[in-house]
């Protein structure tokens, strides 16, 4: 799922979600998600070392160094979620 520009609630229920996240990504998106193992993909040209974090509350916080663009996983510190990164097209 891709937020695209502005500030997007993203739903991704039960299942295998992926959320893209990189340089090209505006605004502040929230993502809910009730179960799964699900990822964040970077977008071309974002690697790991762009990333920051910062707990709020019970939410994950990421953000990119230099940049205004956020991506907010909701409740991450409350349920048992397995997430993982994965780096796209970077070769």
């Amino acid at each position: 799922m891709d937020g695209l520009s502005g500030n997007d609630l993203l739903v991704g229920g039960e299942g295998e979600d992926t959320y893209l996240f990189g340089w090209n990504s505006q605004g502040n998106d929230i993502i809910t998600e009730l179960a799964g193992s699900n990822t964040i993909a970077l977008e071309k040209g974002t690697v790991i070392a762009d990333l920051r974090h910062a707990q709020y509350g019970d939410d994950l916080i990421i953000s990119l160094r230099g940049s205004t663009a956020t991506l907010t996983l909701k409740d991450y510190y409350l349920f048992s979620q397995q997430w993982s990164i994965r780096v796209e097209n970077n070769v």
